[in-house]
C-alpha cells in the first residue's frame, strides 16, 4: 500500500506507466488501518517505519527500471501496453495454479512480495531488457558440433575445465614426448576422417567414453568465441561435416565436426540459440548499466563496510552417485531468500522448470559454483552465501546491494562432460 511518504515513488510508478487498477488508492493522514482490541493503528503509526522495512527495496528497484528505461531510449526500443498486458496476464494465469484454495490472488502476490504493482513493472523491464539484447543476437556467432579426444596417455584424467574448448598448455604428467605421440595418433584419426571413414567407426575405435560413443559425440550448439583461436579461424573455411584439425583444449588433442552453422539453423534451434544468448547476455547488462550510469542514492544512509563472510554449507540430504565437479552439467531445484526470510527467486513451485548449468563457467554467481561441489544426485543442501560471492555491491531485481544470501538447493541430475 502507497502512503503520502512515498508519494514520489508513487510518481515514478505512474512514469514507468502501471495501469492505476493495479495501483491501491493512497489513504489520507489519520486514517485507521487496523484497531486492536479497539485501539487503532493509523496511517502515521505505519509511515514512521514504511521506509525503513520497504523504501530501499522499492527504490533500488525503481532505479534499475530507470536504467533499463533509460538504455532502451537510447536504443530506440519501446514495448506495447498490450505487449506488456500480455505478459502480465500470462503470468498471473500461472501464479494463480499456485494460489492456495480459499485465498485471494492478490493477497497471495503481497505475501510474496510481488503485488501486482510490482510484478508489472518487473514485466515490462524484462521485455524491454529482452529487446536490449536481442540486438546484438547473431546467429552467425554459433555453431553446431561433434567432438572427439585424443588424450596424451600420462594424462588421461584432466583437471576439470571451467572453459574445457579453450587452449591449454601441457597437462600435468603429459610430457614432451607423451605430447608428441598423442599429436601423432591424432592426425592419424584426422586422416582417416579426411578419407571419408564413418565418424561413429573412428569414435569406437579411439577409447572414447561410453556415453560420448552413445551420444556420437555430439556437444551440440556453441558459441564460436568459445573455441580456440586457430579452430575458430577453420570454422570460415570448412563446410558442413567437415572437420578441424586437432587442438589442444583442456580435454586433450581435440577434432570438431561442423554439424550445423547458426546462420541456417531451423526455426526450433534458432529460438534454443536466441533464448540462452538471452538469459546470458541479461545477467551481464545490469553491471554494465550500473557502471556507466551515474546514480546518487540519498536515503538509507550509507551503512558502515560490511565484513566479508565466509560460504556457509549444510548438508540436509546426501545424494547417491558421483560428486558434482567443475565441469558437470546439474539440474537443480532451487529457493533463494534474503537473510530477512524474503524470497526473491524459486523454481520450487508448481509450473516450476528445473535449472541447468554448468557449474564452473561462471554462468552463475561464485556461490553456486563453489557451493554444489560434491553435491550427488538426489542431495538437498542449504547455502548460506556471503555478498561478495554473490551479487556484490550490486544491485539486482528484488535483491538490494551487499545482500547475503541463502538457498536451498536440490540436485535431480548430474551430466558428466561428454568428453573427458
Amino acid at each position: 500500500m502507497i502512503f503520502p511518504a512515498l508519494l514520489s515513488i508513487t510518481a515514478l510508478f505512474q512514469a514507468a506507466q502501471v495501469p492505476p487498477s493495479y495501483l491501491p488508492k493512497s489513504p489520507t493522514t489519520g486514517t485507521v488501518l487496523a484497531k486492536v482490541n479497539g485501539v487503532p493503528i493509523k496511517t502515521g503509526d505505519v509511515d514512521r517505519l514504511l521506509w525503513d522495512w520497504a523504501g530501499p527495496e522499492v527504490t533500488n528497484d525503481l532505479i534499475l527500471f530507470q536504467l533499463i528505461r533509460d538504455r532502451a531510449a537510447m536504443d530506440k526500443i519501446t514495448v506495447t501496453a498490450a505487449e506488456i498486458q500480455k505478459t502480465f496476464d500470462t503470468q498471473l494465469a500461472e501464479i494463480q495454479k499456485q494460489v492456495p484454495r480459499g485465498q485471494d490472488l492478490d493477497a497471495f502476490l503481497r505475501s510474496k512480495g510481488f503485488p501486482k504493482s510490482r510484478l508489472y513493472l518487473h514485466v515490462q523491464a524484462d521485455l524491454l531488457i529482452t529487446k536490449i539484447v536481442d540486438l546484438k543476437f547473431k546467429p552467425s556467432d554459433y555453431i553446431s558440433v561433434s567432438t572427439l579426444v585424443v588424450k596424451p596417455k600420462a594424462a588421461e584424467t584432466p583437471a576439470d575445465p571451467k572453459t574445457p574448448l579453450q587452449p591449454n598448455p601441457v597437462k600435468p604428467g603429459a610430457d614432451a614426448a607423451g605430447m608428441q605421440e598423442a599429436t601423432g595418433r591424432a592426425m592419424d584419426v584426422y586422416n582417416r576422417l579426411k578419407k571419408g571413414e564413418d565418424w561413429d567407426k573412428v569414435l569406437s575405435s579411439t577409447d572414447q567414453p561410453p556415453q560420448t560413443i552413445q551420444t556420437h559425440g555430439m556437444l551440440g550448439w556453441r558459441a564460436i568465441d568459445a573455441f580456440p583461436p586457430a579452430t575458430k579461424i577453420e570454422f570460415r573455411t570448412l563446410k558442413l561435416h567437415e572437420y578441424t584439425k586437432p587442438i589442444q583444449t583442456n580435454n586433450g588433442l581435440q577434432i570438431f565436426r561442423i554439424d550445423g552453422f547458426g546462420a541456417n539453423a531451423d526455426p526450433s534451434a534458432l529460438a534454443d540459440l536466441k533464448k540462452q544468448f538471452e538469459d546470458r547476455a541479461k545477467n551481464s547488462l545490469i553491471p554494465e548499466l550500473q557502471k556507466t550510469a551515474k546514480i546518487e542514492k540519498f536515503f538509507p544512509p550509507e551503512p558502515p563496510h560490511k565484513a566479508v563472510g565466509k560460504l556457509g554449507i549444510e548438508d540436509k540430504k546426501v545424494g547417491t552417485g558421483l560428486p558434482v565437479a567443475s565441469g558437470d552439467e546439474v539440474t537443480v531445484i532451487y529457493t533463494g531468500r534474503l537473510t530477512t526470510g524474503q524470497v526473491f527467486d524459486s523454481n520450487n513451485k508448481p509450473g516450476g522448470k528445473p535449472f541447468k548449468f554448468v557449474v564452473g563457467a561462471g554462468t552463475v554467481i561464485k556461490g553456486w559454483d563453489m557451493g554444489l561441489i560434491g553435491m550427488k544426485k538426489g542431495g538437498q543442501r542449504k547455502l548460506t552465501i556471503p555478498y561478495s560471492l554473490a551479487y556484490g555491491e550490486q544491485m539486482v531485481p528484488g535483491i538490494p546491494a551487499e545482500s547475503d544470501l541463502v538457498f536451498d538447493v536440490e540436485v535431480v541430475d548430474i551430466q558428466k562432460p561428454k568428453v573427458h
